[in-house]
């Protein structure tokens, strides 16, 4: 039962934080910018395409705020990188943790008696991948790495 319950939470965290990074609450964000696209790079945003030449507001609308964005300056050029990662939590299995040291008392012998009962847990893993790295130079995108 607790099994059940637990997937059945994971399942509606994950369709609640699905729900909040639609392509539709993007574009709620920035609105004007759709409308100014050609109908190709309008169907291939609206897909979650990213293409070179496509300005941040562009990448936002297509596929979401990054996970972390880092700026490479030197004395010639200044680039902004953004990075989308993959999240994924591994079990583990069971894993034995220690005892609970509980007193109970003897009706008979009218004395305590310590009785251990073991401690378990799931045990997770959590990694992070990285899964997409664009470069932007002068507000567009010049690189794309993408981890398949």
């Amino acid at each position: 039962m607790k099994t059940t319950l637990r997937f059945l939470l994971i399942f509606a965290t994950l369709g609640l934080l699905a729900g909040c990074n639609t392509f539709e609450k993007r574009l709620s964000k920035r609105p004007g910018v759709f409308e100014t696209l050609d109908p190709d790079t309008q169907a291939k945003v609206r897909a979650g395409i990213v293409d070179i030449g496509y300005t941040p507001d562009m990448v936002f609308l297509a596929i979401g705020s990054p996970d972390s964005r880092s700026d490479h300056i030197t004395a010639t050029e200044r680039k902004e990188v953004w990075i989308y990662n993959a999240y994924h939590r591994d079990y583990q299995g069971v894993q034995h943790l220690g005892y609970h040291r509980y007193l109970r008392y003897n009706p008979v012998t009218q004395t305590y008696y310590p009785l251990y009962i073991p401690i378990m847990a799931d045990v997770y893993s959590d990694r992070v991948e990285l899964r997409l790295r664009l470069v932007f130079e002068e507000g567009k995108v010049s690189q794309i790495e993408q981890v398949i």
